[in-house]
């Protein structure tokens, strides 16, 4: 499981930092070379393109996020990219699809399981763009609702690893089944998100295993509260 999360940090590092085809860069002497003579193959342009999508729209938002913008920074001209997207909506969420599922750690306990999930998040947002392309995407949803309409589903597929978590943790008593798994992914993973994204801190392994073990027993406290409390 280690491996596997490993390789996803790998994966959205790369797609988040990789130099985009309109930059220079240096050989082992230090001296600047111009990238590689040739017309850059189409997977290349397709993948710059939407690497340099994901970067604007952290930094300017998807309201002020253009066209124009996307094609300065890709290295590549207007039609090209209009020749793939007729706009920048379906862009835009093309370029959320690149970005890869958490793996899904099993290690029999709701405690470990979450701790394992939230802190390979925290180690990911905090080396590389996510967490402002997060905090844009929020923000737009909250504002417009085609843009909510077409980039919910891959939200909700991104929240997955997260729910078979706690699915998991209700089929073994962990947590009661009185609670939805989504109030409960809300409840327990909200406050490490808030962290995160909108304070720009990042909790150690330590602090943040200790909020869930804290957030874990506060759910299954009301529970036993509700149940004694029930005619």
């Amino acid at each position: 499981m280690l491996a596997n999360n490993s390789l996803f940090s790998m994966e959205i590092q790369q797609l988040l930092t990789k130099p985009t085809l309109d930059k220079r860069v240096k050989n082992q002497s230090g001296n600047d070379n111009a990238s590689r003579p040739g017309r850059p193959r189409s997977s290349e342009v397709h993948r710059s393109i939407l690497k340099a999508t994901l970067e604007n729209l952290g930094e300017l938002g998807y309201e002020k996020l253009s066209i124009s913008s996307i094609a300065i920074r890709s290295g590549v001209g207007k039609a090209t990219i209009y020749r793939r997207w007729p706009s920048k909506l379906p862009l835009v969420v093309d370029a959320l699809n690149q970005l890869p599922e958490l793996a899904t750690p099993d290690t029999g306990r709701l405690l470990d399981d979450l701790s394992t999930l939230a802190n390979e998040f925290i180690q990911i947002a905090s080396s590389s763009r996510l967490a402002p392309i997060l905090t844009a995407i929020g923000h737009e949803s909250y504002r417009n609702h085609e843009f909510e309409t077409c980039v919910n589903p891959l939200l909700q597929s991104r929240r997955r690893p997260l729910l078979k978590i706690i699915s998991r943790a209700i089929a073994r008593n962990e947590i009661t089944p009185s609670l939805s798994i989504e109030d409960a992914a809300d409840i327990l993973m909200g406050p490490i998100l808030t962290r995160v994204l909108f304070t720009k801190r990042e909790p150690s392994y330590s602090e943040t295993r200790y909020l869930l073990e804290r957030l874990i027993l506060g759910i299954t406290s009301t529970a036993n509260v509700e149940a004694t409390q029930s005619p």
